[in-house]
């Protein structure tokens, strides 16, 4: 029960940062001054955020139901089956859709004390992290 209460802790944390606070959710560089350069490409936010509240609603619901009673029961675990077929299908539309970094070398290296060549690895790497 503890994991579970912890689990729609920790996806409340998402659902508000995601949707309330998507700057957070970037870069912050402190040379003369503080600036935010974004990491997450305007279409994470349109294509997918809106499917990704519904998965974390829905898992808040089935953990506040198992929560509730106490105990796994088959209608719990047939929802629970049914909500990570859905992570699989956003998962993999997440995959095989248009990139979900913004970030580009060129901001980085323009916002930063990092070189071009620093900035370039960075992002490489960044993009292979998230695929």
């Amino acid at each position: 029960m503890v994991g579970l209460s912890v689990e729609i802790a920790f996806t409340v944390v998402a659902i508000v940062i995601f949707n309330f606070y998507p700057q957070l959710i970037g870069i912050g560089y402190s040379g003369t001054e503080w600036v935010s350069i974004p990491v997450l490409a305007e279409v994470f936010f349109e294509r997918y955020l809106p499917w990704l509240n519904i998965y974390w609603v829905l898992q808040i619901v089935l953990d506040a139901i198992v929560i509730g009673r106490g105990r796994w029961e088959t209608g719990t675990g047939w929802f629970y089956v049914a909500i990570k077929a859905m992570s699989v299908v956003i998962n993999l539309a997440m995959l095989t859709g248009p990139s979900l970094i913004a970030l580009t070398a060129e901001t980085l290296a323009a916002n930063s004390a990092m070189g071009m060549g620093a900035a370039e690895i960075l992002v490489d790497i960044l993009n292979q992290v998230v695929k």
